[in-house]
């Protein structure tokens, strides 16, 4: 698979609500990915329809340099931002 069909994949899998780097690394390797979690990161970190809302933690769960994020598209955080009260 290439790089831009998994990118457009994960960009629709991201659609319906954040994941973590883990979940993407184990749902594109049910595809037959075999993406690493750094290089899912610097995927995901180079597309501008792609955004990083959280560290869910410094690291451990995929290996001890990559941290484990949160992502979602922009899209996703427009729709679902709340509104402040003023």
């Amino acid at each position: 698979m290439k790089d831009n069909e998994v990118k457009d994949l994960v960009i629709k899998y991201l659609s319906s609500r954040p994941k973590n780097t883990a979940e993407i690394m184990t749902w594109l390797r049910e595809r037959n990915s075999q993406k690493s979690g750094i290089e899912i990161a610097m995927m995901l970190e180079s597309d501008p329809q792609v955004v990083r809302i959280g560290t869910v933690r410094k690291g451990g769960i995929i290996d001890s340099e990559t941290p484990l994020s949160e992502w979602a598209t922009h899209k996703w955080v427009e729709d679902n931002r709340r509104i402040k009260n003023k």
